[in-house]
């Protein structure tokens, strides 16, 4: 790494990030054309990432204190699956 570049830093996100994260997703669903398929809200982003047991984790990349990416997922388990 040279040494006038700044590191990365990926963090856990949270519901506080919840309006960021939907701009995002706004964004990319339309880089990708579709807009049409985001049907949730920051509202429903918000509450997946909160509470005691929170149906979607994200991470947040920055560098020099502007947002460089995210990551968001969720763990779905069958139990017939295994």
């Amino acid at each position: 790494m040279a040494p006038t570049s700044r590191p990365l830093v990926v963090r856990d996100a949270g519901e506080s990030d919840a309006a960021l994260l939907f701009g995002l997703i706004g964004e990319l669903a339309e880089y990708e054309r579709l807009s049409e398929m985001v049907t949730g809200s920051e509202e429903d982003l918000a509450a997946a990432l909160s509470g005691p047991a929170p149906v979607a984790e994200a991470l947040m990349a920055e560098r020099g204190g502007q947002t460089a990416g995210f990551a968001l997922f969720f763990v779905t388990f069958s139990t017939f699956r295994c």
